[in-house]
């Protein structure tokens, strides 16, 4: 994989998102800027993820676009995941690849699946 390297996050920056320390962000990632994004710190976000911070469905159906997302410190998320618009991912949480995540995920928790569900927890490393 090829990762973004500071100076490409710097980039993100610029038009909003707000990346933290130590991040790992693949560059085939795709990261929307319709809405506010906060990355936190040590997060890993690998190819063809994809974070969305708006739905343009919700107009259609009555509803309000939440348009944020919220990753904290230390999560990861898989290849080919998908965040949905409003959705906070916990601290050292992990998105399994190809999951689809419609519901907050909270800290330390393991989700997979379409959609995704809880599976388990994330072990503390000694």
């Amino acid at each position: 994989m090829a990762w973004f390297k500071e100076v490409h996050l710097e980039q993100f920056r610029k038009k909003g998102i707000k990346i933290g320390k130590n991040c790992l962000i693949d560059n085939h990632a795709f990261l929307d800027r319709h809405g506010k994004m906060t990355i936190g710190n040590n997060v890993t976000i690998t190819a063809w993820a994809k974070i969305l911070t708006h739905d343009a469905s919700a107009k259609i159906l009555g509803k309000k676009d939440k348009r944020f997302v919220i990753i904290k410190d230390g999560a990861f998320i898989g290849l080919n995941a998908i965040i949905l618009d409003g959705i906070t991912i916990g601290k050292n949480s992990i998105i399994g690849a190809g999951s689809v995540v419609t519901k907050n995920v909270p800290d330390g928790e393991i989700w997979v699946g379409n959609p995704a569900k809880k599976i388990g927890k994330v072990k503390k490393h000694e």
